[in-house]
């Protein structure tokens, strides 16, 4: 048997051994994924934004959002739906409401709460 032949052997070997592999691994148990809210982005009537400097209120009326507080006007659809899509985003972790220092988040930058609810999405930035 010449070099090549044994190392065509060889790779031949590994390749089949490889596929073995894969083919009869265990299977990894599904991930499980939570949602941040489970209202709908349909069903909520009022937002309300937090941070350090200042309060903002959004409302909905007739299918139209208004921002309420700094000041009144209509507000942009295109960036409600955007902060809309932040309640239909899922998380891979679940983590208690408990120490939350370690994270970061005793003292978000910024909370966003939906309809008075009590769940809030904290927002930390660190910058290390």
């Amino acid at each position: 048997m010449t070099h090549h032949s044994r190392l065509n052997l060889i790779m031949l070997v590994t390749i089949g051994g490889l596929a073995i592999f894969l083919y009869f691994r265990p299977q990894s148990a599904a991930i499980q994924q939570y949602s941040i809210s489970a209202t709908t982005a349909d069903a909520i009537q009022s937002l309300r934004i937090l941070n350090k400097h200042q309060e903002i209120v959004l409302k909905q009326s007739n299918n139209q959002w208004h921002l309420i507080e700094p000041v009144q006007v209509r507000a942009d659809e295109e960036k409600i739906g955007k902060i809309l899509e932040i309640l239909t985003a899922n998380s891979y972790q679940r983590l208690a409401l408990e120490n939350l220092e370690r994270f970061g988040l005793d003292q978000p930058y910024l909370q966003l709460h939906v309809d008075r609810e009590l769940c809030t999405v904290r927002v930390s930035f660190r910058c290390d």
